[in-house]
């Protein structure tokens, strides 16, 4: 498959997403109060995901990664390259691993493909997730989103396997800043790109090959995205 064809699908909206890295850290958004539920217990969940959002008309990918980062957490980024070139495409149902040629500095990490889920938007969108570095992490502040978390990989997996509350997640070494209260209790709840990651996971381990996501090599020639032009693919 050519990365073009992911881009210029005509039934596909085009979103961003990453896996965000500060230090040893994974960094996700807390939604917005509005998307805040209760479950069965009167505890409210709490949903986390990556920073990332919606490809505008005419925008490369990683020019709309770099404005996301800034728009919700006021920092730049730096993308790790992913030398592969099969990546895995995650459904509901299936990680399916795919050869695809001609990918403007490197593919992502992995591609969520998610089913339409609000009116008027077309059949499916490509999620495109990048691992990245936050610069100048002191520089972060809730903008979009009401909070920022920020947890150890080991955490995470408590996080994706169990109903972790907000304050054992934070006993456990979870970093938050928040420009609200949040519900002490409330369980954290994971949104497609933690839950595609974590998926991913748990399937490279199964097989064999957590090492490599466990350990990746870190990259020195990294691209960083703050302003410079962007030569991945855009839709016209």
């Amino acid at each position: 498959m050519n990365f073009k064809e992911l881009i210029d699908d005509p039934k596909a909206d085009l979103s961003v997403a990453m896996i965000a890295m500060v230090g040893d850290k994974l960094c996700f958004v807390i939604q917005p109060e509005k998307r805040w539920i209760k479950n069965d217990f009167g505890q409210v969940i709490l949903p986390f995901g990556g920073i990332g959002g919606k490809v505008e008309q005419g925008e490369g990918l990683l020019s709309a990664l770099a404005r996301e980062c800034k728009e919700e957490i006021g920092c730049d980024c730096e993308i790790v390259p992913n030398k592969k070139t099969s990546i895995p495409i995650i459904t509901k149902n299936s990680i399916i691993f795919t050869e695809i040629k001609n990918a403007p500095y490197g593919l992502p990490e992995f591609i969520f493909k998610n089913q339409k889920s609000e009116p008027g938007r077309k059949d499916y969108t490509y999620v495109f997730v990048y691992r990245s570095n936050l610069l100048k992490p002191e520089n972060m502040v809730p903008r979009d989103n009401p909070a920022i978390i920020m947890m150890e990989q080991d955490l995470f997996l408590k996080v994706m396997s169990n109903q972790v509350t907000l304050k054992e997640a934070k006993k456990q070494g979870a970093v938050v800043d928040t420009v609200i209260t949040l519900p002490e209790e409330g369980v954290l709840w994971p949104t497609p790109t933690p839950r595609g990651y974590y998926n991913l996971l748990m399937y490279m381990e199964k097989h064999g090959y957590n090492k490599y996501f466990f350990h990746q090599k870190r990259y020195h020639n990294l691209l960083v995205c703050c302003g410079k032009k962007d030569l991945s693919y855009s839709r016209k």
